[in-house]
């Protein structure tokens, strides 16, 4: 029901509308507002996300999106998301890009119809590098100065200018800074599974070995 929603909204909307429309906000919680180049005003839940759209998670505040493939991102206190390019025709739903910035905030992302195909169409820009996203579930949590980033299912590659991995389901890695490679993936231990889940719904507490 959910996808045919989304389309149906895609079918109706001009073609200007259809180029801008890139989701909506299935939920919402907690201080979190949407900056569209005017000031930030707050969000709520059914409202529409559009290309260049910036949202912003204080303390306690927590976001969930869903785009209009069905990808699904679920953004945690003290970051923010823009939707930097989002180009999605669902009767061709390998044919679409997207590109977004996620900064300093934990999130969880789960794949929509646009990255199923083998190429790297979804692109996420975080503090210290990229992941190419294809057909993924994937949770991210920042760890002091870290970038920490780990694999659930389907396949990523993280790269910056200092170097490029690629990760399979079961592993993370770590970010440090711009211009240094990604440190090798390792499979992650349950411990390290369950806090990274953690940050995703709220606790903000580092990871200490």
């Amino acid at each position: 029901m959910k996808y045919l929603f989304l389309a149906a909204i895609l079918f109706f909307a001009t073609p200007a509308q259809a180029a801008e429309f890139a989701g909506y906000v299935r939920e919402v919680s907690g201080d979190v507002t949407i900056d569209r180049g005017a000031g930030a005003k707050p969000l709520h839940k059914g409202d529409d996300i559009a290309i260049n759209d910036k949202i912003i998670t204080a303390k306690g505040g927590r976001a969930k999106i869903e785009f209009a493939d069905g990808a699904e991102l679920v953004l945690a206190q003290n970051g923010s998301l823009k939707i930097d390019q989002y180009v999605y025709d669902p009767k061709k739903p390998h044919d679409g890009k997207a590109e977004m910035t996620v900064l300093d905030s934990a999130f969880a992302f789960t794949g929509g119809w646009m990255d199923k195909g083998d190429k790297s169409d979804v692109k996420m820009n975080l503090n210290f590098g990229t992941i190419g996203v294809r057909g993924t579930k994937i949770m991210r949590a920042m760890n002091g100065n870290e970038c920490w980033i780990y694999l659930q299912s389907g396949n990523i590659d993280v790269y910056n200018k200092g170097g490029k991995v690629s990760l399979k389901p079961g592993e993370g890695t770590i970010m440090s800074a711009k211009t240094k490679a990604p440190a090798a993936p390792h499979v992650w231990p349950k411990k390290e599974i369950e806090w990274i889940s953690a940050n995703v719904a709220g606790d903000t507490k580092e990871w200490k070995p």
